[in-house]
């Protein structure tokens, strides 16, 4: 299933970004790493066994790793949740894998985030098995909406004005919203 919002969108439509006892592959792409980080740090620890994910870096994951982690059906195999960053990095063999191997899930989560879109991306999400949600970048006329996201997020009550007057004087990026907002937050 493959779904495509803008960031306040989606976090309204999947406040946890996992489906509770929805397990299996899951496929995410934002554009900016700080609103990728909001969405990673959403899904309650009560979901992953002991609380925490395995996280990985694309460099780590070879088709022998997914053979011994998770395509194994030994008695003792946990059921240990991974989280993959700049999966858009993963080797053209490890991709191939994932997009022709009928794996065993189990009861874990396999969360690939990529910070940029590519075919590896646009394959995975017509697979049915795979919950795909892409994050797009917002239209000039939401930037508004951006912030006020932010600051929900970031937990930082400012007034409609004062967003309004954020927005117009600063660069719209998600990144310089951040960085303007801890800014404020250190202020008290």
């Amino acid at each position: 299933m493959f779904s495509s919002f803008f960031p306040w969108e989606f976090k309204n439509n999947f406040p946890t970004l996992l489906k509770e006892g929805v397990f299996g592959p899951y496929a995410l792409s934002c554009y900016d790493p700080f609103l990728e980080k909001i969405f990673l740090n959403s899904i309650p620890s009560h979901f992953l066994e002991d609380g925490k994910w395995v996280v990985l870096n694309p460099d780590e994951v070879t088709v022998d790793w997914l053979e011994d982690n998770l395509n194994s059906f030994d008695f003792f195999s946990s059921s240990q949740s991974y989280k993959v960053l700049m999966s858009e990095n993963l080797s053209p063999t490890v991709q191939e894998y994932l997009l022709e191997k009928d794996l065993d899930w189990g009861n874990r989560y396999f969360l690939m985030s990529f910070q940029k879109e590519n075919k590896f991306f646009d394959k995975l999400k017509k697979k049915a098995e795979v919950q795909s949600y892409k994050i797009k970048s917002p239209n000039f006329w939401d930037y508004d909406k951006l912030m006020k996201f932010l600051c929900e997020q970031m937990s930082i009550p400012l007034s409609f004005q004062v967003q309004r007057f954020l927005v117009e004087t600063i660069p719209s990026e998600a990144a310089e919203y951040v960085h303007v907002l801890k800014q404020i937050a250190l202020l008290g």
